[in-house]
């Protein structure tokens, strides 16, 4: 998956939920989808980040230090070629 990829991922809701870890790292092909994520932070620690929420017509970057917080309760997707790692908002679960 490439930049211009992850707004052609689906927002569905459906689906099996798993885990996600507080860190990790997307790469390539690789994405993180977040439900419930309100008020939570995503920061790289390295590379890049291409960050999408549901419900906004633009797309964010981050590159290694910076961070942002999650502005709704919609899906949150991150791709990219970097790490990441995240602190829950109090309403954080996670989709596959």
């Amino acid at each position: 998956m490439n930049e211009y990829a992850i707004k052609s991922t689906t927002f569905d809701h459906s689906g099996a939920r798993q885990r996600t870890p507080n860190f990790g790292t997307v790469q390539g092909d690789d994405f993180i989808r977040l439900t419930d994520a309100q008020g939570s932070s995503i920061r790289c620690n390295a590379g890049y980040l291409w960050v999408t929420f549901e419900d906004d017509v633009m797309d964010h970057v981050l590159y290694a230090v910076q961070a942002m917080t999650i502005p709704n309760d919609g899906t949150t997707i991150i791709g990219g070629k970097g790490t990441y790692s995240l602190e829950k908002g109090p309403h954080m679960s996670m989709a596959s």
